[in-house]
């Protein structure tokens, strides 16, 4: 199993212009820090806009209020009718607080979203990068600190 983490935007749309000419969708996770800055949203707006190119397997959430964050991914998901996207719950971290897309979301009951939700945001970051072969990598857009992925390595030593 390998994992691929493009760490930047302009890597992935770099990989993406690349593999156009391919009939295989790019299998996806993204871990955002979404809510505090718009490049988030963007960026899962623009991948679920393109399900030609994309299999958006889950979004994890990462840093300061991760419940939060992840009220916004379901509220939104929700929203634009893709909730066969699982979503993971990240640890939180200091300082709380989310930014200025939360109060969009504020009323956005995590228990009601109709995908999948996962609290061990971990696991099932773990569970969906090892379903990636060589030869049907699964990637991992980084949008966000790599706290996530930091703690799958940490956990996985063994995940090249």
């Amino acid at each position: 199993m390998r994992v691929f983490c493009l760490s930047t935007l302009a890597l992935f749309w770099g990989y993406l212009f690349l593999s156009l000419g391919s009939a295989r969708r790019v299998r996806l996770v993204i871990d955002t820090d979404i809510g505090t800055y718009f490049d988030d949203t963007w960026a899962l707006s623009y991948v679920l806009s393109r399900p030609d190119l994309f299999d958006l397997l889950l979004v994890v959430t990462c840093t300061r209020s991760t419940m939060e964050r992840a009220q916004i991914v379901a509220k939104f998901l929700d929203s634009v009718n893709a909730t066969n996207v699982n979503i993971g719950v990240g640890l939180p971290t200091l300082p709380h607080g989310v930014g200025p897309q939360y109060p969009w979301a504020r009323d956005y009951n995590l228990s009601s979203y109709p995908g999948t939700v996962y609290y061990d945001d971990v696991a099932a970051l773990t569970a969906a990068l090892q379903l990636g072969t060589p030869e049907n990598p699964v990637y991992l857009l980084e949008i966000a600190p790599p706290v996530n992925l930091a703690t799958v390595l940490a956990r996985n030593p063994g995940i090249e």
